[in-house]
């Protein structure tokens, strides 16, 4: 992973040189390191950079609650996706083999919303196994 203050200094390039207001950021790495992800908003608030940062991934790591998401906000983050896959615990446990919890998930983006993110999510229909009704609940889950 790239250090924090080179991402920072990545982004102070961007905005001063060539006025660059919205970021995407598509690292699978992003929020695998809870310090690495503070160091990084924190250096955007404080060297002032005044950004958004357009639809962004985050795997559901365990930490994710609700001051890391207003941290996250207030550095200019205003939409976030998680990878949740699929609506049926079974189905994450048994088929896709996702370390997934349902219960956890809810709680993290009820969090995001909390702090005034607007979550998404990445969804999968017809996997092997899949009846219609685990579809229907992942569809509806929406």
């Amino acid at each position: 992973m790239r250090s924090p203050q080179n991402v920072l200094d990545e982004m102070e390039i961007l905005v001063k040189n060539y006025g660059v207001g919205h970021i995407v950021i598509v690292d699978d790495n992003f929020n695998v390191s809870k310090q690495r992800l503070i160091e990084i908003c924190e250096g955007v608030i404080q060297r002032g950079l005044s950004l958004t940062f357009l639809p962004t991934q985050l795997h559901l790591a365990p930490w994710l609650d609700f001051e890391t998401f207003s941290l996250l906000k207030r550095a200019g983050f205003n939409k976030i996706y998680f990878g949740i896959e699929n609506a049926s615990q079974e189905i994450l446990d048994n088929v896709l083999n996702k370390k997934i919890n349902l219960d956890r998930a809810e709680e993290i983006i009820k969090s995001c919303k909390k702090a005034g993110i607007v979550p998404g999510g990445f969804l999968m229909v017809g996997v092997p196994g899949e009846t219609k009704e685990t579809m229907e609940d992942t569809i509806n889950s929406l």
